[in-house]
This record gives C-alpha cells, sequence and structure tokens, in this order.
C-alpha cells in the first residue's frame, strides 16, 4: 500500500509537471504584437490622433480616491458611480496598482468607454474623440492612461481578456520627443512608445513597461474583440 501510494503521488506530481511545462511552452509561442493593417477599424482613431490629443489636453483632472488594486472593471466602476453621482464629487483619474498590492498615483486611468457605451459622467467633454471611440465595431473598453516620468508599471497580465476575445491597442499621443524612453516589453519583446504610432499586443501574456523620459506618457488604450 505504501509502495502505491508512493507511486500515485509521484504520478501526480509528475502530470503535474507536465502540463504547467505544456501550458508555459504554448504562452511562449503566442503572438505578442500584431500589424495594426490587420484591424482596419482602428484607422479612424490611428489617423485622428492629434484630434484625439488636443482634446485631451483641454481636460483639467484631479485624482479621484479610487484605485483599480485587485478590482475588475465592474467595480471600478461602482466604486466611481457612487463618488461622483452618490458624493458630488468630479469625475478624475483613478489609480491603478502597484508594488505589493498598493495603489499607485504614477500610474492613473481616465475611461472615456466601458462595455462600448459612452462613461457618463465626462459629460460634453472629449466629444470629438468619443464620436470617433464609437464608430470602433467590438470595441469593448477605451480610456485615457498617464504614466508618470521615471515610472515602471511591473509584470502583470489581463486573462479576463481570454473571455472576451479581446486584444489591447495602446495609441500614445504625448510622449518626449527627447530621449524618449517609452517602452513596453510583451512576453519578453519590446516596443518604444512614439507619439500616433499604435501598438496592438495579447493583455493576456505577460508584460509591463516603463517611462525613463522626463515627461509624462499619454496613451489612448483599448479593448477590443478580435
Amino acid at each position: 500500500m505504501k509502495l502505491k501510494n508512493k507511486f500515485y503521488f509521484k504520478y501526480n506530481i509528475n502530470v503535474e509537471i507536465f502540463y504547467s511545462y505544456k501550458f508555459l511552452i504554448m504562452k511562449s509561442k503566442q503572438q505578442s504584437f500584431y500589424d495594426i493593417s490587420n484591424f482596419p477599424q482602428l484607422d479612424i482613431l490611428c489617423q485622428n490622433w492629434k484630434i484625439i490629443r488636443d482634446e485631451y489636453k483641454q481636460l483639467n483632472l484631479s485624482i479621484m480616491n479610487v484605485d483599480r488594486v485587485n478590482k475588475a472593471h465592474e467595480e471600478v466602476y461602482e466604486e466611481v458611480f457612487d463618488q461622483v453621482v452618490n458624493k458630488g464629487e468630479n469625475y478624475g483619474w483613478i489609480k491603478g496598482w502597484g508594488e505589493g498590492d498598493k495603489s499607485n498615483s504614477d500610474w492613473l486611468q481616465y475611461g472615456l468607454i466601458f462595455k462600448d457605451q459612452k462613461v457618463p459622467f465626462i459629460g460634453s467633454s472629449m466629444s470629438k474623440t468619443i464620436e470617433l471611440l464609437q464608430e470602433v465595431d467590438g470595441l469593448v473598453v477605451a480610456a485615457f492612461l498617464k504614466l508618470k516620468p521615471r515610472s515602471v508599471l511591473h509584470t502583470h497580465n489581463h486573462p479576463d481578456l481570454i473571455v472576451k476575445q479581446a486584444l489591447q491597442l495602446h495609441l500614445p499621443i504625448e510622449t518626449a520627443t527627447h530621449n524618449n524612453f517609452n517602452y513596453i516589453n510583451v512576453n519578453g519583446n519590446f516596443r518604444q512608445y512614439e507619439c500616433g504610432k499604435p501598438i496592438v499586443f495579447d493583455g493576456t501574456l505577460d508584460h509591463f513597461a516603463l517611462n525613463e523620459s522626463n515627461l509624462e506618457r499619454i496613451t489612448l488604450y483599448l479593448e477590443f474583440k478580435k
């Protein structure tokens, strides 16, 4: 009996190791980045990125007492709704997550589209941007992302995109023009952020981003169906 238990224990461990290794091999073979030409529905945003940038510059946003630490989009939306509608606070930047599951005010988000609908709290601002976004078929989420100078967004992934069958678009609208040390790494592959140059990638893979320049990096962020 002891030999049998020992055999089954070793067998189960070996099976677990095999499937873990198989998963890692499959994940390593997944495509990290995609050519923007495969997604003609995004052309309208790429061609009009300066309009989006100019509208963004008109915003004057404060940071809300809301963060995205271990929260789904739905939970964040509920918190924002409570603060804006029930408590009368202004809609603004939402704090991201940092190391040790702490809120991160160096990485901020301002939601524009949620579940293919305009976020109602933004009012009449960003009207041209919203019109452009509403032309995109299969749009799930859209937001502005801000990564402050000398900041790193540590390695993470978005398993919920598997269920959504979605990819991510980063369309930079403000970056440094001199010493532009702005990069994203997806599954070991780097791309540089440059104004108006879209980056489409698989967010289910491990990725991190950094801004080692002296200026903020502003990106239009999308989740859209493949």
